[in-house]
């Protein structure tokens, strides 16, 4: 599962569906760290809180229960002493993941760079993509600075990607960011957190240095 700005990563998705390429995702990502300075996983864990119906809780517990995968369940009251930081409702169940935890995106994209470079992927930076069609050879991308041909075409452009596919729905997720009192604190032993409420689902991460949640 995972997150924008620092990204987030969890075991399982809530439908479950990733279950199984996930544990690859997490050897992947340390495979990526060798010869790094530092890591780009961080594993500092995640509660997921919410009513015990919803989408969020409901499906995490049923797709650890069906894989076998480690996760905590906690009542609210647990949950308050636990994670000072955090209100939550009596009737929320929480549950703790400890094998999950956060990345740090804009290294990650880096890393991935330099091994694409290091496996003969050509680079084009600065080159507006135009547009692109196929045909029984397979596909024609259409930059500014001319035309490429390809057997296949990944389409990665993020909130651009609507006007690249037709068809395509794309919803904006906003990021916030605010102070944050020192019981977030990732020395004070918060992870990150995912709140499925009726309003809509929110997630964040611990304060980290001086970095604001």
């Amino acid at each position: 599962f995972f997150f924008q700005a620092e990204d987030g990563i969890r075991d399982y998705k809530v439908t479950g569906v990733q279950t199984c390429a996930l544990p690859i995702s997490y050897k992947l990502w340390r495979d990526l760290e060798q010869g790094l300075a530092s890591p780009l996983f961080h594993e500092v864990g995640l509660f997921l809180a919410g009513a015990p119906e919803s989408v969020a809780v409901r499906g995490t517990v049923a797709a650890a229960a069906e894989h076998g995968l480690p996760l905590e369940r906690l009542t609210a009251a647990q949950a308050r002493g636990r994670f000072p930081g955090f209100q939550f409702d009596d009737q929320f169940e929480v549950v703790w993941e400890r094998q999950a935890g956060y990345l740090e995106v804009e290294r990650c994209v880096l890393a991935q760079l330099q091994r694409a470079r290091e496996h003969g992927a050509d680079l084009r930076f600065h080159t507006p993509l135009l547009g692109w069609h196929e045909d029984d050879r397979g596909v024609t991308v259409e930059t500014a600075q001319g035309s490429l041909r390809s057997r296949s075409l990944v389409v990665c452009a993020g909130p651009w990607s609507r006007d690249l596919v037709p068809g395509l729905e794309v919803r904006r997720k906003p990021v916030f960011w605010f102070p944050a009192p020192e019981e977030l604190a990732l020395q004070r032993g918060a992870g990150t957190f995912f709140f499925d409420l009726p309003d809509g689902q929110f997630y964040g991460f611990p304060k980290i240095g001086r970095a604001h949640v």
